[in-house]
């Protein structure tokens, strides 16, 4: 059984999320015409048991609402969004965990959230200089890049996204995956990439050279989108354990490819987190 929907008004949406057990906050947020769905493998599991599960649909996504037809999605309105949950469902101290986008999204929270955060995790995601350097961050695969940023495509492209997603070696991707491409706000799409091309967003290489709390960073061996050596010449002095955790068999999607490696190096970080001298948060008033 999945998790039961639950909704919170943010900022006049009406945003889903998925919300278990109790302890130190995971806060999980999904990429780009992705839903919480993508992290059902992590609610299906032991972490539940240690920790409180937070996965949110980003506005335009999954079960989260639409914007009007004269509405904007911005890189903004996706940070207000994940600032304004993360208030309201009190997760001070824990940790954001984002995916792709989710990834670029948590890292453009960081200034506003500041202290208030025990630790971030990211997959998927090469955090971003202004301007970006494209064609270093990611692998030459332009079909699935093309369709991030696509109002509609044809279903050889979204095979092709699939094959990039997932790595072929752990069987079929799940059946939802292109069902939320298509359930997501097409113009969604389109809005990012205008996002991208006018710089509408933080240098994400200077917000990891002055994070104050540790960053876990993992990363497909697989992944046919993220280039390894551009993350590892990045400069990041929080780094947790000072390395970029690479799981084997796994590509783009290392949380449904690989849970149990996964899970574990979640388990891993927040164990570390969850330490009262690492994260004072926790044992605040």
């Amino acid at each position: 059984m999945p998790p039961k929907k639950r909704t919170a008004n943010i900022n006049g949406l009406d945003i889903a999320y998925w919300d278990e057990g109790q302890g130190l906050p995971l806060v999980f947020i999904h990429g780009n015409s992705m839903s919480k769905q993508i992290f059902a493998p992590q609610f299906d599991s032991p972490l539940t048991e240690k920790y409180r599960l937070i996965a949110i649909d980003l506005p335009g996504h999954g079960e989260s609402s639409r914007l009007p037809s004269e509405g904007t999605y911005t890189v903004e309105l996706f940070t207000s969004v994940i600032i304004g949950c993360w208030q309201r469902l009190e997760c001070r101290g824990g940790i954001l965990i984002g995916h792709s986008l989710g990834g670029h999204l948590i890292l453009q929270s960081a200034p506003a959230l500041g202290g208030e955060m025990g630790g971030m995790m990211i997959f998927g995601t090469p955090p971003l200089s202004l301007p970006p350097r494209m064609e270093e961050a990611f692998l030459p695969n332009p079909a699935p890049l093309a369709l991030a940023f696509r109002e509609e495509v044809s279903q050889q492209e979204l095979d092709l996204r699939d094959q990039a997603c997932f790595s072929t070696a752990k069987g079929k991707p799940p059946a939802f995956f292109q069902d939320e491409y298509k359930r997501t706000d097409p113009k969604l799409r389109v809005h990012l990439a205008r996002c991208v091309g006018a710089l509408a967003f933080h240098d994400e290489t200077e917000i990891i050279k002055t994070l104050t709390c540790p960053l876990a960073i993992l990363h497909g061996q697989a992944d046919a989108l993220i280039n390894k050596q551009y993350l590892e010449n990045l400069t990041i002095p929080s780094l947790w354990q000072g390395v970029i955790h690479v799981l084997a068999e796994a590509s783009h999607t290392p949380q449904w490819e690989t849970p149990v490696l996964f899970n574990q190096l979640v388990d891993d970080f927040a164990q570390t987190i969850s330490t009262s001298a690492l994260n004072p948060l926790l044992t605040a008033p």
